[in-house]
């Protein structure tokens, strides 16, 4: 009957005024998908009898789940211990960097001030130099009118 009626529906729709070839392919293809699309819907809704493979495979997903499920409290603490000590462990590097710098300054400072004392000494010996070179001059100078 169902055949019947869309042979009778094809028959008064077609009145040879629109060819088949003039519909436009995009509409065609929308209308196919849709077609497909209530066939699928009307096809699950019709067959609610489940294949033995398929009702293994929902039973096998489902007792992973459930494990899944039961895994998680688990899970969940693993993942909070690692984020802690992954925290921990940023924490203690970022400590030891800094740590490392003001080591670091500190020598620095060190070197600076024996530089500096360097410096120091060293003008301290060019001014004793000076001294000393002016009373050489002035000793030689005295020894050649005495002599």
């Amino acid at each position: 009957m169902d055949k019947n009626l869309i042979s009778v529906i094809l028959e008064v729709v077609d009145d040879g005024v629109l060819d088949e070839s003039d519909i436009p392919a995009d509409y065609l293809t929308v209308m196919k998908q849709m077609a497909i699309a209530v066939y699928k819907l009307a096809y699950q809704n019709a067959d609610t009898s489940v294949s033995g493979d398929r009702i293994k495979q929902l039973i096998t997903e489902n007792e992973v789940l459930k494990q899944q499920i039961g895994d998680f409290p688990q899970v969940q603490l693993e993942l909070n211990f690692y984020k802690s000590e992954c925290e921990r462990q940023r924490h203690e590097l970022k400590e030891a960097y800094i740590n490392i710098n003001k080591q670091q300054l500190t020598e620095s400072e060190e070197v600076r001030n024996k530089l500096d004392a360097l410096y120091q000494e060293r003008n301290n010996l060019i001014v004793t130099n000076n001294e000393l070179a002016k009373k050489l001059m002035e000793y030689t100078d005295n020894c050649s009118l005495v002599a």
